[in-house]
């Protein structure tokens, strides 16, 4: 009876054993999936910080305008192909220095120079930098805070935008204008004679000589559409809508007309 009560003791003990065993399994169980969730969450996390990394890069990488940010410390943390290309640097010699530990890049240095000139204050009024080598290139440069989400200022954002293009129109219009105004007034001085002598000699005047004073009249005033459709093509200049057109012409009737 003794050694019934014990064994049937230690099988209600075991059987208490066994369901918390199989608990203890169903709670591990419970637990690792819980874990592998996680760590579908964290890889998909990931990987979707990876891609809009991936998106970003190439964004930056693809501006036409160079683009260098400047760390807390005034490191360089960031420079696009662009900029590069323009500062005739690469990436491993720049990254993580100050623009004064480049100063023997000539480029650099001209940059630092403006940017200290102005106190680095380009964002609300016009920089500009000129290169002279190996072309004449002018970049307009623009400067300003990079700012967290919280409102966290973790560096600077110097953008060196190309310029040389429009200063070229805008310096080819007001050359052009200024010598189309001087070739203005000849025709209509012209124009201005010839009517003159048809109202106050017209009474004593051949129809030859009328004639002749209208053609010439009439030739000035060829010219002076010549000029007006010569300043319509600066504006399409301007406006980057210029479109050459070639034809064949005759370099005798070029010369008479200059």
């Amino acid at each position: 009876m003794i050694f019934f009560d014990f064994f049937k003791k230690n099988k209600c003990e075991g059987t208490e054993e066994i369901i918390k065993y199989k608990n203890s399994l169903i709670e591990l169980d419970k637990i690792s999936k819980m874990l592998i969730k996680r760590d579908l969450a964290l890889s998909n996390s990931k990987e979707k910080i990876v891609t809009e990394k991936g998106k970003v890069d190439s964004v930056i990488n693809s501006l036409t305008d160079g683009l260098i940010m400047i760390d807390q410390n005034q490191k360089i943390a960031l420079i696009n192909p662009e900029a590069k290309n323009i500062l005739e640097i690469n990436k491993e010699e720049s990254l993580g220095k100050t623009l004064l530990e480049l100063a023997n890049f000539v480029k650099i240095k001209e940059l630092q120079e403006v940017l200290i000139k102005t106190e680095g204050h380009c964002k609300d009024k016009k920089c500009e930098l000129m290169f002279k080598q190996p072309l004449e290139k002018i970049f307009e440069i623009r400067t300003m805070p990079v700012i967290t989400q919280t409102y966290e200022a973790i560096g600077t954002l110097i953008i060196l935008h190309d310029v040389t293009r429009e200063k070229l129109i805008n310096k080819m219009k007001s050359e052009f204008i200024t010598i189309a105004a001087h070739q203005l007034r000849t025709p209509l001085t012209g124009i201005k004679w010839s009517l003159e002598i048809l109202i106050t000699e017209n009474s004593v005047m051949t129809k030859e000589e009328q004639k002749d004073f209208l053609d010439k009249a009439y030739q000035s005033n060829e010219r002076m559409i010549k000029l007006v459709n010569s300043l319509l093509i600066v504006s399409q200049l301007e406006e980057a809508r210029f479109i050459y057109k070639f034809s064949e012409i005759q370099i005798e009737d070029l010369i008479q007309e200059s």
